[in-house]
């Protein structure tokens, strides 16, 4: 996203360039004070953002030993704008294939269909994603705290990695 900014904004008299990893908040507005929220649902819309993202060091090694195991049935969950669902399906289709039994991939609010996953491990970033109450929640906070996942009280991992051993150690509980 920081990218995007950079390469559209440089010309501007007030431009400071953007650092994706200093990123706090949700809207970027901290790093990307030139853009306001319809820019920023613009670049996640965009395909520059699709050609640009990378999937997150250790994530398909964790999903590929999670496939191998016969307990777990995958599910990618996300939400965005039709234009988004509609990039984001092809860049998983491409990326991703064969590491996930199932997605489901929607436009409006992700958290009022958290209740369809009831006895489920949910990962997600944003806090607001997490308040399942009858699944395992758990928070993916790679940069740490940011303004959309400091307020979670629940289990924070940093790493793919962690998110793995986090699971198995779930599983061994709930046996």
């Amino acid at each position: 996203m920081a990218d995007h900014y950079n390469n559209f904004m440089f010309e501007h008299d007030e431009f400071v360039p953007a650092d994706g990893e200093n990123i706090y908040y949700y809207d970027a507005r901290d790093e990307m004070p030139l853009y306001n929220q319809d820019d920023v649902e613009k670049i996640f819309d965009s395909e520059f953002f699709f050609d640009n993202v990378t999937i997150k060091e250790g994530a398909v090694d964790v999903l590929t030993k999670l496939k191998k195991d016969n307990r777990f049935n995958i599910i990618l969950w996300s939400y965005g704008s039709e234009q988004n669902i509609a990039r984001k399906s092809l860049y998983v289709k491409k990326k991703l294939d064969g590491l996930y039994d199932d997605y489901l991939f929607s436009s409006g609010s992700i958290v009022k269909k958290s209740s369809m996953f009831e006895n489920h491990l949910i990962i997600d970033d944003h806090q607001n994603n997490l308040k399942n109450k009858r699944a395992f929640n758990i928070c993916f906070a790679d940069r740490g705290d940011r303004d959309f996942n400091i307020q979670f009280n629940g289990v924070k991992v940093e790493s793919w990695e962690e998110v793995y051993r986090v699971i198995i150690r779930y599983m061994e509980v709930v046996k």
